[in-house]
């Protein structure tokens, strides 16, 4: 279901929202530290082994939000609706929001991924 999702989403974007970076081709970012451990419970990553970091960005990018992937069974044209509010960068939730980026990145520095723990 996921990928029938993201067919749907990428057909989306490539359409009404051609300037964004496309989710299949993106390196995906967390843009605050709220978000950084909304994520890492969402992932499930306690006891693995993970390294964050800060950027600097150089391309393009786009301000989604997770609250739009939720759903895994539901009605053609309500994928279609999320789709376009996840591309329209529609979200309530500065710790739900996630980065897609398309360009050249530098680290600026590693984080202590205890401070997360």
């Amino acid at each position: 279901m996921a990928y029938v999702r993201e067919l749907i989403w990428e057909d989306v974007r490539k359409t009404e929202f051609p300037h964004l970076p496309s989710r299949q081709r993106c390196i995906w970012l967390i843009p605050s530290r709220e978000g950084v451990s909304f994520w890492l419970n969402r992932l499930g990553l306690d006891g693995q082994e993970f390294q964050i970091a800060r950027v600097r960005l150089q391309g393009r990018l786009h301000v989604g939000s997770d609250e739009h992937l939720l759903s895994d069974s539901e009605p053609m044209a309500l994928t279609i609706k999320r789709a376009r509010q996840y591309w329209l960068g529609i979200n309530d939730s500065e710790a739900t929001q996630e980065i897609l980026f398309e360009g050249r990145l530098k680290i600026q520095e590693f984080i202590d991924a205890t401070e997360f723990a």
